[in-house]
């Protein structure tokens, strides 16, 4: 908003200037955030503003709960006599968020306008006459002479516009105007019910590289900006491939490789393929095009990147050579995974590091240096996520703030620390969630990936013929996660929307979904108690993240222990990056504990024991992995302990006594092998692999290493996660979940960014 309008609507007027609603003249008493949150409707008007917009925009860095915001619009209707089943004002849209339905009228703020008296029409008449343009496309009635006053207001505001100073705080500091990024309108470049992503501009700006599995395989495809231009195959070798990159004079894209792993570059115009490194994602040109640099660790998902478990390192090859991939970084050196390298100039290098603490998770930018191998830390937030770009001039980032679904921009010094706080940008995103972003190389443009995934537990029957798998859950929309069943067929899981919090459902044999928890906390780790009465959770109460028991029948609820009670070894160590709903075992009569910790840069997995429910004396090493070992499970009669073993860029499922004796290896195969959980016999450990970049449960037995696969799923943008046995081991009960991705791009001019004003 340019700061000199007043907002017009019905029988009410909003000030800014004066922060305050105003009703026939006189002022209305309305808390200061409820006021932020009817200025962000009303200025959106008659957009959706979603609920994570809102909570990113209104409460900025303040981390509250779907409560508050129910709580502040409840007080608008109030204020504003709205009726929810009838809004005149306010709308619900379902799963999504807010609309402001009441057609709006922007008057600067000089000029006088007559107040309609109470017994008016509150809305104003249509008249395609009138000087004055509602945001809504309906005109208001005006006479001839405020019309006048009218052109000389604007003819003022229009004077002071171009008599401004050259250059403006947004342009000194090379901070984009958030007001003009919020006021952009994004569009939608690519539409279909399949996966068009990871979108990169070429350097000239006329054309863009994408990935898109429209042939069935994901290729790289390029095609040119204007309306209109064919989307052209680059690749055709069925090898899912992903995350292209243009090199800086254009003639060459580099990619990753699902199927096989490692960088590949390929003429830009067609031509014959060339593998740089035999593993690795995420390529970034140096900009003298001499270099590449990428992270060690592959893409497992089209999806968000989220704070994966397994280590991650950053590299640097020769882009035309023959050298071999040098590293750039040493594991655990920051601690946690090195994520998304980006250059800033010809010899330094940015690069995320996410972590998990008690508390939350936080995200540090670090530099280092590609030929001295100095780094540094350029600061930490807990926004931040390795979901980034950096804008040309390097004065900044554009990153998707975690938890919000929203792109916020963060200020950097010349010497690339942070040198103010992160923002939000306001900028209007579609999809359920926003990923991949990309910025032209002038600046011009932005762009994204909008993904909207669905997840439903799935159950794979054993039958004279294998498994046959089909869905529990049904629904669009929802992801349904973390299977837990009990002896007597009883499913606990875990169903989340877009937006909303995370909540426990109970599917019975034969019997409805049933929702447990309605509040606003967000649950997570569902296990089953000593008896299958209560159900164990991972969830914060009261800000106190830690494991809680729920009773399905009651609601009643129980702390069983916090997260901050669980020991530490003595001798220097900190929890794995992994989410507790996943890195924390326990054994089905509650008398141990088992999780992953990060000594000397690798994550192994301890025990301790559990004295009525709560932990107690020193924790013990059970695993000695060179490269990392983690997600623990115990077998049922808790002698066994399978986790996920990490060698090189795979993962495997490995085995070890609970003592910490006769540790084995039970898969060789390349690709990822997540484990999930034990079948009855104590033998058979079922997991999520991924061969080929495409994911299927399968099992293996511990005595054996005899490995079946259980599914026979073939898409790539579909992955499997958390299969679990139940207690009869006759089926077993895993997530499916499907994603489909579509392109945005918003055209930033003339926002300021880089320190100067982007004009065409």
């Amino acid at each position: 908003m340019d700061g000199l309008s007043r907002l017009q609507f019905g029988d009410f007027e909003y000030d800014p200037a004066a922060f305050r609603l105003l009703r026939h003249g006189i002022p209305v008493p309305v808390e200061p955030k409820a006021l932020d949150l009817l200025q962000l409707l009303v200025e959106r008007a008659p957009r959706v503003v979603t609920k994570a917009e809102i909570l990113s925009i209104v409460w900025k860095d303040i981390a509250v709960t779907d409560n508050a915001l129910t709580r502040l619009v409840a007080q608008l209707r109030r204020v504003l006599s709205d009726n929810p089943k009838a809004p005149r004002y306010i709308e619900t849209v379902t799963t999504r968020g807010y609309r402001f339905c009441e057609p709006v009228v922007r008057i600067p703020a000089a000029i006088p306008v007559p107040r309609p008296h109470a017994s008016a029409p509150a809305r104003p008449a249509a008249d395609p006459g009138s000087a004055i343009q509602p945001a809504s496309g309906h005109r208001l009635r005006v006479s001839t002479a405020v019309g006048g006053v009218l052109l000389l207001g604007l003819a003022a505001v229009t004077a002071a516009w171009f008599l401004r100073p050259s250059t403006s705080a947004h342009e000194a500091s090379g901070a984009p105007d958030v007001e003009k990024l919020a006021a952009l309108r994004p569009q939608q470049a690519t539409t279909g019910k399949g996966f068009d992503g990871f979108l990169a501009f070429s350097p000239d700006g006329k054309s863009i590289a994408f990935s898109s599995d429209r042939s069935g395989a994901l290729e790289i495809y390029v095609q040119g900006v204007a309306g209109g231009s064919t989307a052209i195959p680059l690749t055709n070798n069925g090898r899912h491939n992903v995350q292209p990159a243009w090199s800086p004079d254009g003639q060459f894209i580099a990619y990753h490789e699902m199927a096989g792993n490692g960088i590949w570059i390929v003429p830009s115009r067609g031509g014959v393929a060339r593998r740089l490194s035999d593993f690795g994602a995420h390529a970034a040109w140096s900009p003298d095009g001499s270099r590449i640099a990428f992270q060690s660790l592959p893409m497992n998902d089209i999806n968000a990147l989220g704070i994966p478990g397994s280590l991650s390192t950053i590299w640097v090859v020769n882009a035309f050579g023959r050298d071999q991939p040098m590293p750039v970084t040493t594991p655990g050196d920051p601690p946690g995974p090195h994520l998304t390298p980006a250059w800033r100039g010809p010899r330094d290098l940015l690069f995320v590091v996410p972590s998990g603490t008690i508390q939350g998770n936080t995200t540090s930018l670090w530099v280092v240096g590609v030929d001295a191998r100095e780094r540094r830390e350029l600061g930490t937030h807990r926004t931040l996520s390795a979901e980034y770009v950096m804008a040309p001039g390097g004065r900044g980032i554009y990153f998707v703030s975690h938890g919000t679904n929203t792109i916020w921009w963060l200020p950097l010094a010349e010497d690339g620390t942070f040198s103010g706080e992160p923002q939000p940008t306001g900028l209007a995103t579609g999809g359920s969630k926003i990923a991949q972003l990309a910025i032209s190389q002038d600046g011009r443009r932005l762009a994204w990936t909008a993904l909207d995934s669905t997840g439903h537990v799935w159950a794979a029957d054993a039958g004279p013929t294998g498994m046959a798998a089909a869905p529990l859950t049904e629904g669009s929309g929802v992801r349904f996660s973390f299977p837990a069943p009990a002896a007597d067929g009883r499913v606990v899981l875990v169903g989340s929307r877009p937006g909303s919090n995370a909540s426990l459902y109970l599917l019975p044999p034969r019997a409805p979904l049933r929702q447990l928890t309605t509040d606003s906390r967000n649950y997570g780790g569902p296990r089953w108690m000593p008896g299958e009465r209560e159900i164990a959770y991972v969830s914060y109460h009261d800000e106190r993240p830690g494991f809680w028991a729920l009773d399905p029948e009651t609601g009643r609820d129980r702390l069983l222990f916090l997260l901050a009670d669980l020991p530490l070894p003595p001798g220097g160590s900190q929890p794995s990056s992994a989410a507790p709903s996943t890195n924390v075992a326990i054994t089905r009569d509650f008398t141990r504990l088992a999780w992953s910790l990060v000594r000397e840069g690798a994550a192994n997995v301890w025990t301790v024991s559990l004295h009525e429910s709560r932990p107690y004396g020193v924790p013990v090493q059970r695993t000695f992995e060179r490269e990392g070992g983690s997600y623990p499970t115990w077998s049922p009669d808790g002698r066994w302990l399978a986790y996920q073993c990490a060698e090189g860029t795979d993962t495997h499922v490995c085995v070890t006594g609970a003592d910490g004796v006769g540790r084995i290896q039970l898969t060789r195969e390349a690709g990822q092998s997540w484990v999930g959980g034990w079948g009855p016999d104590n033998d058979t450990i079922v997991f999520a692999a991924r061969r080929q970049a495409v994911w299927n449960v399968a099992a293996v037995s511990r005595s054996t290493s005899i490995v079946r696969t259980l599914t026979q799923f073939t898409e790539p943008r579909m992955f499997v996660r958390y299969p679990r046995w139940d207690r009869a081991g006759n089926r077993v009960v895993f997530e499916r979940s499907e994603t489909s991705g579509r392109l945005w791009l918003v055209e930033l001019a003339p926002v300021h960014t880089g320190g100067q004003e982007i004009r065409r």
